[in-house]
């Protein structure tokens, strides 16, 4: 806000800064170039730090928690007396218009959600009121249109990433190896049989397979042996060239359509820098929905189902009102919308105009489940 004393970008070098160790995450979204380009600069600012550079968040806990390497002289330079405290709100005699007074109404209502503001009364942290940072939680009991919050929410100003599919474990290790030529001992005597019987034919046969295979390789040594040594490595060159030259455009590609929807996120709704929370799709009804947003790029998953399936949350007594919490309601259960939004000058009124427009309908809301099912499956998991 134009009252903030200081920029985000201030905010941002203060962190570097004072920090004993940096994550530089999301490093697979840049060229090597970039990564080169950013590690110099956190160098240059904070050259003791530890930098660990991370793929989805990825590093040894022990390389983060329990470090010892906090030193507090090294905080001396701090100037407490930038931190700036929450103004005085004006009392009931006051003028309504006031920021302050319109702050103090903490939730507004739209009739199919609410958005929960940040209360003054409790004072501001240093970040909002030196950098205008601030937060809210939007909330809404009835799920999202698949389609609606696809095209008029998420395509239209973030950048939707894949998640990656999880690493084999061990035991599927084991069994793609078996599955694709390990064999056993046991395996070869129950083949030849207890007498070994038949062991001429499987012999013949694998010694005509190789035969086979040997004619292959013949021919494909003939092929490449009429190209020089020198042409080949032209030809691994060039295709490496342009493999980076994909690659780079990749990047750039991705970089440029981040951009665009930045802008015109920053136009519509502020500047979002993070939000995160549950999510309820009409199509997907029984799966919690989480959604994670961090600048242009938005990433969703659905871990598991709501609590209201679980047999806890029907026991009874007081395992079952522990096991519901405070955020039950009937007739859906836990299922809601939920969703934090951190930024600075953020209009929570146009996201909340935006989320709404996401939701069902009236009519659609209607329908129930059954109808949902039958008109909005796959909808949004097609794309």
């Amino acid at each position: 806000s134009s009252s903030s004393s200081s920029s985000v970008s201030q905010l941002l070098v203060e962190q570097v800064e004072y920090a004993n160790v940096i994550v530089l995450n999301k490093t697979d979204m840049v060229s090597d170039d970039q990564k080169q380009e950013v590690l110099g600069v956190l160098n240059l600012l904070n050259p003791r730090a530890k930098v660990l550079s991370s793929h989805r968040s990825k590093v040894d806990v022990h390389e983060v928690i329990d470090t010892r390497s906090y030193i507090a002289d090294a905080f001396k330079e701090f100037d407490s007396s930038s931190v700036v405290t929450a103004p005085q709100c004006c009392g009931d005699d006051g003028d309504a218009d006031k920021l302050c007074c319109k702050q103090k109404r903490l939730t507004h209502d739209s009739g199919v959600s609410t958005v929960h503001l940040a209360s003054v009364d409790a004072g501001e942290a240093r970040h909002a009121a030196r950098f205008g940072i601030a937060s809210f939680v939007y909330k809404s009991r009835r799920p999202f249109h698949p389609e609606r919050f696809y095209e008029g929410f998420l395509s239209k100003y973030f950048v939707l990433i894949q998640r990656d599919a999880e690493s084999s474990s061990d035991s599927d290790s084991e069994s793609d190896h078996e599955s694709s030529g390990g064999v056993s001992l046991d395996d070869v005597d129950d083949e030849l049989g207890d007498d070994g019987n038949g062991w001429k034919t499987k012999y013949f046969g694998l010694m005509q397979e190789l035969k086979q295979a040997e004619t292959v390789i013949d021919m494909l040594k003939e092929r490449l042996g009429s190209k020089s040594m020198i042409e080949e490595q032209d030809e691994d060159k060039d295709e490496n060239e342009r493999e980076e030259e994909v690659v780079q455009v990749s990047f750039q590609e991705r970089q440029e359509q981040a951009e665009s929807k930045r802008m015109a996120r920053d136009a519509q709704f502020g500047v979002l820098m993070r939000s995160k929370g549950l999510i309820w799709l009409a199509n997907t009804h029984d799966m919690v929905g989480v959604y994670s947003q961090a600048g242009s790029s938005v990433t969703m998953h659905t871990p598991g189902e709501w609590n209201c399936l679980d047999a806890r949350a029907w026991c009874g007594g007081p395992q079952q009102s522990t096991f519901r919490g405070n955020t039950w309601q009937e007739p859906w259960g836990d299922r809601r919308e939920e969703i934090v939004f951190i930024g600075k000058d953020l209009r929570h009124k146009a996201i909340q105009e935006a989320l709404d427009s996401c939701l069902l309908t009236d009519e659609e809301f209607a329908l129930g489940v059954d109808g949902w099912k039958a008109t909005l499956l796959g909808s949004f998991a097609k794309r």
